[in-house]
């Protein structure tokens, strides 16, 4: 009860209990656990998104948790002191496993990227240019209608940000503030605007 969805299940070590996110909205959420039969759930720890995977020591003293909050995180949850560790790891990561004696952990991260390249349609012959090299994911181009500018949402600066350049790549400039999140931006017909 309460839950829009639950996610993310494991067993407890001895199999007694399930740890699994209670999923309220897109960015709202907690980690409950209840025993596997009758008995009400617990509250754990609240979360600020649904989690992608969750593991428990050998102990069961400590849980993980992976949310890609900002920056991404592994959350390190003490079950007997109800005290959160994060630690850092990169973007793309999840699925975070422990350790039997839970001093260890091990988790996946995507080390792919997206980035903006540009070919030439009337010489096919030519290989396609990477025109803003990035070592983050940057995705939805969009030619201003001169031509002149190419918009495009990068997470170059850590965060998805609104950028414009020249079609090159040169005279890249942050359009976004730092707080507002991007989308897919789109030019107006006359080029003086992007949604």
């Amino acid at each position: 009860p309460g839950c829009l969805h639950e996610a993310s299940p494991t067993f407890s070590r001895d199999g007694k209990r399930i740890f699994y996110t209670c999923v309220h909205s897109l960015y709202i959420g907690d980690i409950r656990s209840r025993p596997i039969t009758r008995g009400t759930p617990t509250q754990e720890s609240p979360t600020t998104e649904p989690t992608m995977g969750m593991a428990l020591s050998g102990d069961g003293r400590y849980l993980v948790h992976f949310h890609g909050a900002a920056p991404p995180h592994i959350s390190l949850l003490d079950l007997k002191r109800h005290s959160v560790t994060q630690i850092d790891v990169p973007d793309g990561s999840g699925w975070p496993t422990l350790s039997q004696k839970g001093d260890k952990l091990a988790f996946s991260t995507d080390l792919g990227r997206i980035g903006l390249w540009r070919r030439d349609l009337l010489h096919p012959d030519v290989p396609p240019i990477n025109v803003m090299p990035s070592s983050r994911h940057q995705n939805s181009p969009q030619y201003s209608p001169d031509g002149k500018h190419i918009a495009f949402e990068s997470k170059r600066d850590g965060e998805w940000r609104l950028w414009v350049s020249d079609p090159d790549g040169a005279n890249l400039l942050k359009v976004s503030g730092d707080i507002v999140a991007s989308g897919a931006p789109r030019w107006s017909p006359d080029g003086t605007k992007i949604a």
